[in-house]
């Protein structure tokens, strides 16, 4: 499947807080490539209303393989896995 590597990925329930996330999937049939992702608050829960604004979204931290955000790949066997989310919030991206 051909995509453009997101810069950060959007929650669609729930918030990121400060979490981190790893999106991983197979380039090209040779390599497998890993992108972490942080939730834009501050902490876990959000703080404030400004810091619940900013976990509304996962931000690329970087990526193996020397791949960037924008970059134009091909890949296939995606993953995506969430760390240290809020025990008491669903969260979806």
């Amino acid at each position: 499947m051909s995509f453009e590597l997101p810069a950060r990925l959007e929650v669609t329930v729930g918030n990121a807080g400060n979490a981190r996330a790893v999106l991983s999937f197979d380039r090209n049939g040779t390599s497998r490539v890993e992108c972490t992702y942080t939730g834009g608050a501050s902490s876990m829960p959000p703080a404030d209303a400004l810091d619940f604004a900013e976990g509304r979204f996962f931000n690329l931290e970087g990526c193996s393989g020397g791949v960037h955000a924008g970059d134009a790949l091909s890949g296939d066997n995606f993953r995506l896995e969430l760390f240290d989310p809020n025990p008491n919030t669903r969260v979806a991206v």
